[in-house]
């Protein structure tokens, strides 16, 4: 690699003096400023300097100049060679966003004739190929002098804002937030490298780098690709939306280069004693380096500390954390501590002019490409970071929710506090996380915690309240926290009632390696030779105290989502099968040292070896996990083998050095999304019907039952087949899902009314009454003869419990769980979890198991065909959930929670059924007199017409229509036959065939006979009936009283009855999913069929 850049700067003189005269400017080396920076007059002719002022009338794309061709740059061919050894650091995430004015693949070196669209629209901030210079925020600056000023001097709300507009720019740094002009990806990777002097780094004018949207990383290439547009250009640009090979020859004005973009890194680092990198007085300052362009804006723990704002040439930052000092293009631009008082921000270090030591604190970089043509990025720093702390906020399918804030409350032993015992506080970001922060706004370190709060005389207790759930979710209350009492030197926080709110801290360490390492067998090795990684290890039935050395560890691989698998072997076999599926690798970081942090450890954190000999705790049973660390000689683990691979002894110090474990924790804290689901199925209460549509009305527009006059609905569903496969909330068929044009469900009472049928249905009259509290989503059944059913099952589990639900090799305690159903006559809001307003239903509990359905976060019935939820056919509802702990044979893995409620860990699911009458057409026929022949068919013509008088083709009850649209049947005494999917509106002519010594009347829809023998009607939604009565006429001789008998003339007989028969329909196929998964008629059927009538009660309507 070296030998390659030697021979690129060679053949590009150029480009070393470009760099020599950085350096001699005072810049650092590898920060060096692009040509535009130096430029002569004839070099600074760029686009940036020579396009035209910004006008109200954008320059239009030419053939010549916006036809996407690969212009060749003058330059040799050359191969790319991937960069080995990127990183990406502990306590540092990159988030990167791709940003487009019309659509993602236009070429972007002109501007579109409508401007305000895309990325740009209602925006001040403007990305543009024309910038101009000005004044404006959206003007070029015309050298590398930023525009100060443009955003606030605090974050708002974690992202900058405008200051004259007022503005936020979170729509492009926010990657939750949807934009049409944005694609956006998360922590992103494998950006960065490390240097031999420990500092992190990348360089445009080194590598090129290129992000690959499928891995969410960056491949690196050298040599660097893309020129810039100077009259000398000078090689390598940052562009990462363009594929190295495809543009490394170009140049930066070319139309097939993506220039919009922007990019963010949040670093949370210590401040070490003096400043430096080892907290000693000689070391290597601490410093953070930048140069580049368009916008940059540093923020330090909120405050704006680096200010290059604007479209401009590169420009450079320099921090120096010793100091304090900062500097702009290499001249003094104040120091933290003024930056901070200017702020108005607190300032907790005296006169300094840095941090005070071992203080906590985030940094925040926000980079913008907006102004097109060159693009430039280096970024150089040696932050020391730490085993961060800190919170993250989900729903229950594992999606972030933002804006919830909490604070830290120190509490008495049984887990009261005083409000004015308050000692952190924050709100979770776009990504649902915050770290724990002091009242001052600095990070909350644990380990400063436990040795004010948890020593002796104090509690080591704390609650954490969700002061502001966000609207739409329910929150599961206060969370109980501890440092556990009998491990001084454990500063992890543990949740005290993980089964009560579904919060669960889950810990991680980082370890560091000593510079000198030991093998079991006592041969030595220095940290930077070869490859070290690190596997945990399971104790099983092993005998001795647990030391690496008596007893026999089985390497466990896999995570709390899909599960931990415990190896069948101990040898260095499984050992490196393990490591491969959890690559935890020791890299060089900005401190010098080697480091591995290991997350998601599975287990209780109070049985891990090291905290127990740590904490002299440790028996001769109670050591269940350890961490084993290893070196192999290959140069990666795909290369290891059990011949190159050996454990290492962390037991004994070397030096004086050990290694090294610094705990962190996650705490995971679920708040449940409210869901309301609806379906609409046929009267045969199972068959799924899409596109009926529902409206979901507040209260306030109810009145006495009806609906208000003009009144709007707070949100409208149409029914069709939800699939969690294409990303909807739930499987069901002909469903819909509340909130859907609104984001969220509020608290709140609700009505829900259908106001469309599906075509050939009667829509139903019901109005149901639902309630959204911060318990549940509670729905009214109504009466058990209307057309409402609620469903209610038990949903997901809520993602933070999923460990304990998988059926795994650690921890089956959630695995199988049984739910009971418990009934009201009525519902107050927020009296959910008060048990006394509700009453037993006395049915048999659902039991359900984990591993029998194949949707994540779901469950099945323990035993095959059993059902998944109560159906309801009155009054309101709601479930217990408890464990099952005799179910399954696991019980060594599962904790006894005896009759412990879980309910809050579990999202529960509301479905509102909502049966419809198909629109059918039933024709009847009824034989009345003494000497009415009860056996004798009677003949029908029947002719079927839209309304437009087209005779209707094919087939229906049965019966074939003609051409013509005629069908012919016959019908004795009671007898009846049932067209079924005829259009509404379908206009029926019925002709009996006259039979005589018989009168027929007609009643259509109930109403007064009318004579017959013909009659028209047309279908209306839902029932449309007409009922042939044929009359005898004719009586018995006086003395043989009698019906059929005497010398009366019989009837002739007519032609034999067509058999009638309503089709119903079908099952649907495949067999039936669970949970949220799964098709509520099949279950009903089946539960019928098996006797479990009393917990599916349906009910049929009559015709």
């Amino acid at each position: 690699m070296a030998l390659l850049r030697q021979e690129r700067k060679s053949m590009m003189k150029h480009l070393l003096q470009r760099m020599t005269a950085l350096l001699l400017a005072g810049v650092l080396a590898g920060c060096g400023m692009t040509a535009a920076a130096l430029a002569t007059p004839e070099q600074a002719a760029t686009p940036e300097a020579a396009v035209p002022e910004l006008s109200p009338a954008p320059e239009t794309a030419t053939p010549e100049n916006a036809a996407p061709t690969l212009l060749q740059a003058p330059s040799l061919p050359r191969t790319g060679q991937v960069v080995t050894g990127t990183v990406s650091p502990i306590g540092t995430t990159i988030n990167l966003f791709d940003y487009w004015i019309t659509t993602r693949d236009a070429p972007d070196n002109v501007n579109p004739a409508n401007m305000d669209q895309g990325i740009n629209a209602g925006k001040a901030l403007i990305f543009t190929a024309n910038p101009g210079r000005g004044s404006g925020i959206n003007n070029y600056t015309g050298s590398a002098s930023p525009r100060p000023n443009m955003v606030l001097p605090t974050l708002q709300g974690g992202y900058p804002q405008l200051t004259q507009s007022g503005q936020s720019l979170d729509y492009l740094f926010n990657p939750a937030l949807p934009n049409a002009g944005k694609a956006s990806y998360a922590n992103v990777r494998d950006l960065l490298q490390i240097d031999s002097d420990g500092y992190y780094y990348y360089d445009c004018t080194q590598d090129f780098a290129q992000f690959d949207e499928a891995s969410n990383a960056f491949t690196l290439y050298t040599p660097p690709g893309v020129q810039t547009a100077g009259a000398q250009p000078l090689l390598g640009q940052f562009f990462p939306f363009n594929n190295y090979e495809q543009v490394k020859n170009l140049n930066a004005r070319n139309p097939a280069i993506n220039h919009y973009f922007g990019l963010t890194m949040t670093t949370r680092f210590v401040q070490q004693p003096y400043g430096t990198v080892d907290g000693t007085a000689g070391g290597t300052p601490v410093t953070y380096d930048f140069s580049g362009d368009d916008d940059v804006w540093v923020f330090i723990d909120n405050v704006l500390v680096g200010d290059l704002g604007g479209i401009h040439d590169a420009a450079s930052l320099s921090i120096n954390f010793q100091t304090g000092q900062i500097l702009i293009n290499g001249q003094p631009n104040g120091t933290l501590r003024s930056k901070f008082e200017a702020a108005g921000a607190p300032w907790t270090n005296g006169s300094s002019n840095t941090f005070a030591d071992d203080t906590y604190h985030t940094l925040k970089f926000f980079y913008l490409e907006r102004g097109n043509v060159d693009s430039n990025m280096q970024l150089k720093f040696n932050l020391v970071s730490i085993p961060q702390s800190d919170l993250i906020k989900v729903d229950q399918t594992g999606a972030a929710v933002p804006g919830a804030r909490f604070n830290l409350y120190y509490a008495n032993e049984d887990y009261t506090y005083d409000p004015q015992n308050l000692i952190a506080t924050g709100t979770t970001g776009p990504d649902g996380t915050f770290v724990f922060q002091n009242p001052d706004g600095t990070l909350l370190s644990l380990n400063n915690l436990k040795n004010e709060y948890g020593g002796p005389g104090q509690t080591g207790k704390f609650v954490l309240v969700e002061e502001d759930v966000p609207a739409g979710y329910r929150a599961p209350g206060p969370i109980d926290l501890y440092f556990p009492a009998d491990f001084p030197q454990l500063a992890t926080l543990l949740s005290a009632n993980p089964w009560d709110t579904g919060a669960y801290a889950s810990p991680t360490v980082t370890v560091t390696l000593p510079d000198t390492v030991e093998d079991l067998q006592g041969q030595q090795y220095p940290a930077d030779s070869g490859t070290y990684f690190a596997v945990v290890l399971k104790r099983q039935t092993a005998g001795g105290n647990g030391s690496s050395t008596q007893s026999q560890w089985y390497p466990v691989s896999g995570d709390p989502i899909t599960g931990w698998n415990v190896a069948a072997g101990t040898d260095m076999s499984a050992v490196l099968q393990a490591a491969r599926a959890n690559p935890y690798l020791f890299v060089l970081d900005s401190s010098g040292a080697y480091k591995d942090t290991i997350d998601n450890l599975p287990g209780d954190i109070l049985t891990y070896y090291y905290v127990l000999t740590s904490n002299d705790q440790l028996t001769d049973s109670n050591a269940q996990y350890t961490v084993g660390f290893y070196r192999t000689s290959a140069a990666s683990l795909a290369d290891a083998t059990p011949e190159n691979t050996v454990r290492l002894n962390d037991g004994e110090a070397i030096n004086g050095q050990d290694f090294d474990r610094e705990f962190a924790v996650r705490l995971f804290v679920p708040d449940i999304k409210n869901y309301l689901f609806v379906q609409k199925v046929a009267e045969d209460g199972y068959t799924p019907l899409t596109g009926a549509e529902f409206a979901l009305y507040q209260a306030s527009d109810v009145t006495d039952g009806v609906v208000n006059p003009g009144a709007q609905p707070f949100d409208t569903v149409t029914t069709r087949d939800q699939s969690q496969a294409q990303g909807d909330v739930i499987t069901l068929g002909g469903a819909g899902v509340f909130p859907n044009t609104q984001p969220v469900l509020p608290d709140g009472t609700y009505y829900l009314k259908e106001l469309q049928a599906p075509a050939g249905y009667a829509p139903s009259s019901d109005l149901v009454e639902v309630v959204v509290d911060n318990t549940d989503v509670y729905a009214d059944a109504g009466t058990p003869y209307d057309d409402v059913t609620v469903l209610r099952g038990v949903g997901k589990i809520v993602r933070s419990m999923l460990q304990f639900a998988v059926p795994d090799d650690i921890n089956a305690t959630l695995t199988d769980i049984k739910a009971s159903l418990y009934t009201a006559s009525r519902y107050t809001p927020d009296t959910g979890n008060d048990w006394s307003v509700w009453t037993a239903s006395g049915q048999a509990p659902l039991e359900l198991s984990y591993y029998q359905n194949n949707q994540i976060l779901e469950y099945g019935p323990t035993v095959p065909g059993d059902p998944v939820y109560f159906a309801v056919p009155a009054g309101w509802s709601r479930l217990k959930i408890t464990q099952n702990y005799t179910a399954g044979t696991d019980q060594d893995l599962k904790i006894d929670l005896g009759d412990q409620d879980v309910s809050n860990v579990f999202a529960r699911s509301t479905i509102v059924q909502v049966r419809n009458q198909s629109t059918r057409l039933v024709l009847q026929k009824v034989v009345t007199g003494p000497l009415g022949e009860v056996t004798r068919p009677f003949s029908f013509t029947v002719t079927l017409r839209d309304g437009n008088g087209t005779p209707l083709t094919g087939e229906y009850g049965g019966l074939t229509f003609s051409d013509q649209g005629t069908a012919e049947t016959a019908l004795t005494d009671g007898g009846e036959i049932t067209l079924r999917g005829l259009p509404d509106g379908t206009v029926c002519t019925v002709h009996e065939e006259p039979v005589p010594g018989y009168e027929t009347t007609v009643r259509i829809n109930g109403g007064a006979p009318l004579p017959g023998p013909e009659a028209t009607v047309t279908t209306q939604p839902g029932l449309t009936s007409i009922l042939y009565t044929n009359h005898c006429t004719l009586t018995p001789p006086p003395d043989e009283p009698g019906r059929g008998t005497g010398s009366a003339p019989t009837p002739t007989p007519g032609p034999a009855a067509t058999p009638t028969a309503v089709v119903s329909s079908p099952t649907p196929p495949g067999n039936p999913p669970t949970g949220d998964d799964f098709s509520p008629g099949f279950w009903l059927e089946l539960s019928a069929a098996a006797g479990g009538l009393g917990l599916m009660l349906r009910r049929h309507k009559k015709l």
